[in-house]
């Protein structure tokens, strides 16, 4: 469970699949923290994604072949719109579809994950909703308070 009210973040990792959820809710939200990086790290060139024309922004190195570097290289592919329709990172490259409007954003409904270009996982988000009527409280995990420790992860 990750939960966040206000600047304090949240996390409670209980269960044999904890380490899994965790995965998948990092592969949803890969945008890295704003003091992992400087400006200065970060290429943008035009690209296509499944013969979509898009805006990538790469940090890291990328072979004169266009091949990334697993360790080093991130990148983040856009369409026309601003959706986030591909990621690559820690050498896991994610592929976004399917959006649908949810509040102010689009939010991709089908996620496939590729390692070494093999489908790794499959994330079907079937359901969204916003959380009406709790108190902010009810995002406070008592003992559970998460302090980012040198990731690139923020939430």
């Amino acid at each position: 469970m990750r939960a966040k009210n206000g600047d304090k973040t949240y996390l409670l990792a209980v269960g044999h699949e904890a380490r899994l959820l965790a995965l998948v809710l990092q592969l949803i939200e890969p945008i890295p923290a704003m003091d992992t990086f400087v400006e200065s790290d970060w290429r943008i060139k035009s690209d296509t994604v499944n013969g979509l024309k898009t805006v990538r922004v790469l940090s890291g190195y990328e072979s004169p072949e266009g091949k990334l570097d697993s360790e080093h290289a991130r990148g983040f592919w856009f369409d026309p719109s601003g959706a986030l329709v591909k990621t690559f990172f820690a050498g896991v490259e994610t592929r976004r579809s399917d959006f649908k409007n949810f509040g102010n954003t689009s939010v991709a409904r089908h996620i496939d994950v590729l390692k070494d270009d093999h489908l790794a996982m499959q994330i079907h988000v079937t359901d969204l909703s916003p959380a009406v009527g709790f108190a902010k409280s009810t995002f406070e995990l008592q003992g559970h308070e998460w302090v980012r420790a040198f990731t690139a992860e923020d939430r």
